[in-house]
């Protein structure tokens, strides 16, 4: 699914890019040209997922396995991924699903608050 086809489908996208640029197996072969996008609902749902660059069509497997199964892109944030390859675009990706998750909003702001009375 596109980025316009899931925001004409369910209003409000989230999107997670990692490029190749900061995984350092692209960087160590010398092939940083390209990312991993992927869409996401406000729950973290997967809807639609896009890699440009080298072996893509090796790496987007495993999102696809995650949306076949309705695994959250949270979830591809826990695997244990090998090092240094360049799947590790994707867990990139879905650790900026966390940050912004934990940064950033009701957690963030949640947090920010536990510290003002523990210090």
């Amino acid at each position: 699914m596109t980025e316009k086809e899931a925001k004409d489908h369910h209003g409000q996208v989230l999107v997670y890019t990692a490029p190749f640029h900061d995984v350092d197996r692209a960087v160590i072969d010398g092939r940083t040209e390209g990312f991993v996008k992927v869409l996401t609902d406000k729950k973290g749902q997967i809807l639609g997922v896009h890699i440009v660059g080298e072996h893509a069509g090796e790496l987007i497997q495993e999102l696809v396995f995650a949306m076949h199964y309705g695994f959250p892109i949270g979830k591809i944030s826990e695997v244990i991924h090998a090092y240094p390859t360049k799947v590790e675009g994707i867990r990139k990706a879905a650790d900026v699903y966390w940050k912004e998750r934990l940064f950033e909003g009701g957690m963030a702001s949640m947090l920010k608050t536990i510290s003002r009375f523990t210090r």
